[in-house]
Formats: C-alpha cells, structure tokens, sequence
C-alpha cells in the first residue's frame, strides 16, 4: 500500500471517530473538476461539512488535516466552555438553594441579612463563583427573598 493511501485511510478513521466521512472524488478524468479531491460529510445528517463546490470535490488530504485540526481546537474549546458552564450551574444552584434553606430556617430578614455579608465571608468562594460583582449579588439577593 502506497504512502498517500495509508495516509487517507488514517484520515478516514480519525474523522469517523468525529462523526464525519471522507469522501473521494470518483472523477476518473484528470482533467475533471475535482479529480482526486475529498469532501467531508456528516456522518448522521449527509450533509456537506466541507469541501464540495457544486459537484466538485475540492479539498486535499493536506486540506483535509488542517480542517480536522480546527475542527479539534474548536472542539476543545467548546468542551472547556461546557463544563465551565457546568460548574457554574452546580454552583448556583447549591448558592440558592443554601440561600432558601436559610430563609426557611431563619426567615427572610435574617437570612438576607447573613447573606448579604457573605460577600466578604465563609460563602464568599460560593457566591464569587456565581456573581462577578457584588452589586448584581446583592440584587439577587433581594429578588429571592423579597426585599426591594
């Protein structure tokens, strides 16, 4: 097996772990438009990812690997995105329900008076997570247990 086949079969299967199918031109005519070029199709939709102008396959295998690798940075990007969301989410929602379960125990005043120092207290790691400022804290604050 030649280089340039092993190449695009490695290719193949890292993109199929992605979800997406290489696809070789069928065009037998070297003068044709597309002529040993490739085109990326998702796997679960058959569309076109990239590649395909009109009829024409128009990536090469070089082509092909610089896409995988955006394709590679986005994803990371977007799987650190997620689970900073994540972790936002969970800390929210211990942050409110902390704040309620006071409010049941203590009451409304109280509570809010125990949380609206927690900005420079114990909770603070809880509450900086949620809130990048204190002002929209204490808002909040105020919107959940009532107080205008």
């Amino acid at each position: 097996m030649n280089e340039e086949k092993v190449r695009e079969n490695r290719i193949r299967r890292q993109l199929k772990r992605m979800g997406i199918i290489l696809k070789k031109s069928r065009a037998r005519d070297p003068h044709a438009r597309g002529y040993e070029g490739y085109a990326l199709i998702d796997e679960d939709f058959g569309i076109v990812i990239a590649g395909a102008k009109r009829w024409a396959y128009d990536m090469s295998l070089d082509d092909v690997e610089a896409h995988i690798r955006e394709l590679e940075e986005v994803g990371k990007e977007a799987i650190v995105e997620s689970e900073r969301e994540h972790k936002g989410d969970i800390a929210f929602s211990r942050l409110i329900g902390a704040i309620l379960n006071d409010t049941e125990k203590l009451g409304d005043k109280a509570a809010y008076h125990k949380w609206k120092s927690a900005w420079s207290d114990e909770q603070s790691e809880l509450v900086r997570a949620c809130y990048p400022s204190k002002q929209i804290y204490l808002r909040m604050l105020r919107v959940i247990l009532g107080h205008s």
